[in-house]
């Protein structure tokens, strides 16, 4: 069941929010409607279909990331003769 909280019990909940998200999104309402949802970042790239390059894989080391989550640049590299 998601977590639904208040703007002002979300400011003052905030580590509370965060843990939350890892399990399900977190509501936020804002004079009694639907604002905000805050989710894992993980869940987000989920959701919007983007795939994490390899910059971001090797800056975030701790998360949880799959092989065919990461998009590599490819480079074409021509060969020149030796001298």
């Amino acid at each position: 069941m998601p977590t639904i909280l208040t703007c002002q019990d979300f400011n003052r909940q905030i580590a509370k929010a965060q843990k939350q998200c890892e399990q399900s999104p977190v509501f936020v309402t804002n004079r009694g409607q639907l604002s905000y949802v805050l989710m894992s970042y993980q869940e987000y790239l989920s959701l919007s279909g983007e795939k994490q390059s390899i910059a971001n894989a090797l800056a975030f080391p701790n998360t949880e990331i799959k092989v065919d989550d990461i998009e590599f640049e490819r480079m074409n590299i021509e060969s020149r003769p030796m001298d």
